[in-house]
């Protein structure tokens, strides 16, 4: 199964820069958990997620040029770096697969 994300610029809110906005609608928002201060780091990260998986679906298919030509490249760490990282921004999570992340209250 395919995951598909939001469409749109994905951007941290001007107003709260744990939020991560596509125009005005809040998609996700990252939480300071006892103290840490990577709230707002983590939440420019996830922003620019969609750009990243952009470029690595460019860069997998200009590699795959390169893989076509000189077979013995497919066996790099760096070929089987970006695949997995599609793989991980693309493949659902199964139900139920994951725990509720620590300090976060189920209803």
């Amino acid at each position: 199964m395919s995951a598909e994300h939001t469409p749109g610029e994905w951007r941290t809110a001007a107003t709260d820069d744990s939020l991560i906005v596509v125009g005005r609608t809040k998609i996700a928002q990252t939480y300071e958990v006892d103290g840490d201060v990577w709230g707002a780091a983590n939440a420019r990260l996830i922003s620019a997620a969609p750009d990243m998986l952009a470029a690595l679906r460019w860069i997998e298919t200009y590699a795959r040029v390169q893989v076509e030509r000189h077979p013995e490249a497919e066996d790099t760490p760096g070929w089987a770096c970006i695949l997995a990282a599609i793989r991980k921004a693309t493949t659902a999570i199964e139900p139920n697969s994951v725990g509720t992340p620590q300090g976060v209250n189920q209803k």
